[in-house]
């Protein structure tokens, strides 16, 4: 049966719904590992440890059976440049903080004319920090 049944676009919508839930699965995990606090955010998960321990044994069951899925049809792993995922993220970062500042707000309703200086040094610092850090990861260079 290895891959007989599907044609080439088949294969790859299969393999890609079986990739954003394996995906998925890391991520949820990684959610289940601990509670995280930032500045601006809270993760909490709130579930009973036997909650997690079952949790914990359908993912396992959905790992397996994604692992089965793709030996009998004989779909392969993708590599992943986690360069550009970093990449990609940081992008996004960028884009929100450039969106955050004062001149943009307006489409929220008037800006108080004191953002200029109080609000936007500090997210131009975090965009350079940003840009810092995407340079770092895309070339490699620590220049």
């Amino acid at each position: 049966m290895q891959g007989q049944t599907l044609n080439p676009y088949q294969k790859t919508s299969v393999t890609t719904a079986l990739h954003w839930l394996e995906k998925a699965l890391y991520a949820i995990e990684e959610t289940l590992a601990a509670d995280r606090r930032g500045t601006l955010y809270r993760v909490s998960t709130q579930l009973s440890s036997e909650q997690m321990r079952v949790t914990r044994e359908l993912i396992e069951a959905m790992r397996q059976e994604i692992a089965t899925t793709a030996r009998e049809l004989g779909l392969q792993a993708r590599e992943e440049d986690g360069r550009r995922a970093i990449v990609a993220q940081l992008a996004s970062a960028w884009e929100g903080l450039e969106d955050a500042k004062s001149a943009k707000l307006v489409r929220y309703g008037a800006v108080d004319p004191s953002l200029k200086d109080s609000l936007d040094p500090h997210l131009d610092k975090l965009i350079a920090l940003v840009l810092q850090l995407e340079h770092l990861v895309a070339s490699g260079s620590l220049e």
